[in-house]
Formats: structure tokens, sequence, C-alpha cells
């Protein structure tokens, strides 16, 4: 189906920290099926955490969270799974809907044009990641640079950046540019500030530019 013209609140990918806190079912089981988890993996799920409702939600949705296509992956997937009738937590997914509501009225948009430049930026991290790996292997200050702004942006922790300037090379190029993809996905709002840094880097900037006019041509 074709994306929707709004990009609604509905259609973005929740945090983890917000479904803990607005998700509290003890069906996480059923639920997981309904969100298309594998049973295996809900089965190993509640053997590790011997079936502690609590740890086993919170496990159950960051699998979700870190395995599903970002299409699937939306709070109106998630609404639909808690009205589903193997779950049926209608009241739940109620009162969750409603605090986004509100919030959207709050939250002044974000302009559509610059979340679809974002998106497209994270669709060209993921496609042309060994190829971007390559190019930040051939131009150490660049990896350098862009490490140092990811850090001071908290994108990735000390433990990471200290890995990236150890290795070095294509191998550190691919450890940066794997957590900063998971970093991204894991809260969306944290694009913008990916894509300012790789604005900052002039020799990036025009080569993620010239890859983004590839990818919404094809």
């Amino acid at each position: 189906g074709q994306p929707h013209p709004s990009f609604s609140n509905m259609d973005e990918r929740p945090e983890l920290k917000e479904l803990q806190e607005r998700v509290r079912t003890v069906k996480w089981h059923a639920l997981g099926i309904q969100l298309d988890i594998e049973n295996s993996t809900l089965d190993g799920i509640a053997i590790q955490f011997a079936n502690n409702v609590d740890d086993c939600r919170r496990t159950m949705f960051s699998t979700w969270l870190s395995t599903m296509p970002s299409q699937k992956c939306t709070r109106r997937e998630l609404l639909q799974a808690l009205r589903s009738r193997a779950v049926a937590e209608n009241h739940m997914a109620d009162e969750y809907q409603k605090s986004f509501q509100k919030r959207t009225h709050s939250v002044p948009e974000v302009d559509s044009s610059d979340t679809k430049s974002a998106m497209i930026t994270l669709n060209v991290l993921r496609s042309k990641h060994a190829e971007l790996c390559r190019l930040l292997n051939g131009s150490e200050p660049t990896l350098l640079s862009l490490t140092a702004e990811m850090f001071a942006k908290g994108i990735i922790d000390m433990n990471i950046k200290i890995d990236v300037c150890k290795k070095g090379g294509f191998s550190g190029a691919d450890i940066l540019l794997t957590h900063v993809q998971m970093k991204i996905e894991q809260s969306p709002e944290h694009l913008h500030i990916v894509q300012k840094a790789l604005e900052n880097e002039q020799f990036l900037d025009e080569i993620v530019k010239k890859m983004k006019r590839e990818s919404t041509q094809e």
C-alpha cells in the first residue's frame, strides 16, 4: 500500500520506555504472537525470566523493536494487536491511543519534508553500509571526527568510541555505523542529530547526498 501522506504519530516506531509505562498487559505472550514474534522466541523469553511478567514483556517489546522492519513496527500495529481477539486489551489500547492524541496537539508538527529527508538518510545508512565503511576506511580523519561528534551528541557511548578509534579503518567504521543505525532505530528523534553530523563532514555530505538522490530515483 501507499504510505500515508500524513506521517502521523501512529505510524512511528514507539519507544521501549513508553511501552513499558503504557502497555502493561500480562498477556505478553499472546501479544508477541500478534506482533509476529516467533513462538520459539517467546518460549525462550519465558524460560529465561521464569515467567516474570515485567521482564518477559520488556524483552518481548525490545525484541519486536529491534527485529521488525520499521513499517511493521508502529504504534498502529501495536494498537491492532492489543485489540485483537487473542489479546483483547481494548481499554488499554484506547488509553494508549488517547495519550498520543493529547500529545500530538501539544507538540509542534515536524515538517514532513524534514522527516522524509531523514528517513532517506536512514535508508542510505542501511543500504549503503559497506560502501560507507569503505569510504571511511579511506579517510581516517573523517572517521575520527564523525566518531567524536556522535559521542558528543550522545549517539554512541565511551566504550564504542574507544573501540572505533582502536580498530580504525573498515572495522572501526562498521562498528560506528552499526551503532548509529541501532540508536536511530531505537529512537527516531536521533535521526536529525545524525543527519546534521553527516552534513558537517564535507566529505561525507557530498556522498550521502549523492546516495540519497540515487535511492529516491530507484
